[in-house]
């Protein structure tokens, strides 16, 4: 794409802007306990998939960490920015927390993105209205991985490839569940 969209972005970058997006980062620990209560009370064949497809998606997201460690660009190219990313409390929690939940090689592929895009996907045939509710939100947390320097743009795409590719998994074992 010509470059670092990390960096491309820090001249446009607002204080309110990034606190949405801080928030829209977040919302990934609500989705997540959310998504596994419900599905966990769904049928058992939806369950099944639905856990199916998370932990197969989780088991190759975790192999990327172990076979491509790399820290975001955050730290990789925190002298390309001059400093951490200043706009206002929900911003500086997320500052105080990040380091708490990282192992600084947790970059390739974005969980972040494979998870949510996976939950929503499945969201999309199971539960349509929280899959409105966190359509937008859900956005905002991709564009954020990026904004925030979290992840590079590769990142972000493989984790979606990922989570297209563990969806359509949790579907046919959905479909075949029965015959194994």
């Amino acid at each position: 794409i010509g470059g670092n969209l990390s960096v491309w972005v820090t001249p446009y970058m607002r204080a309110w802007m990034t606190e949405i997006l801080a928030a829209c980062y977040m919302l990934f620990m609500i989705q997540l306990p959310v998504a596994c209560i419900y599905y966990l009370f769904q049928p058992l064949k939806t369950a099944k998939g639905f856990y199916v497809g998370l932990f197969s998606l989780y088991a190759f997201g975790f192999m990327g960490y172990l076979l491509v460690p790399a820290v975001g660009p955050y730290l990789a190219m925190s002298d390309v920015f001059g400093g951490p990313i200043q706009a206002g409390p929900v911003m500086d929690f997320l500052h105080y927390m990040y380091p708490k939940g990282t192992n600084y090689t947790d970059v390739f592929p974005s969980l972040h993105c494979a998870v949510s895009l996976f939950i929503l996907l499945f969201d999309s045939k199971y539960h349509k209205l929280r899959f409105w509710g966190y359509l937008v939100p859900c956005v905002g947390l991709w564009i954020s991985t990026v904004y925030l320097r979290y992840h590079y743009t590769v990142d972000c795409l493989v984790g979606f490839v990922l989570a297209i590719t563990m969806f359509l998994f949790a579907e046919y074992y959905m479909k075949h569940w029965e015959e194994n």
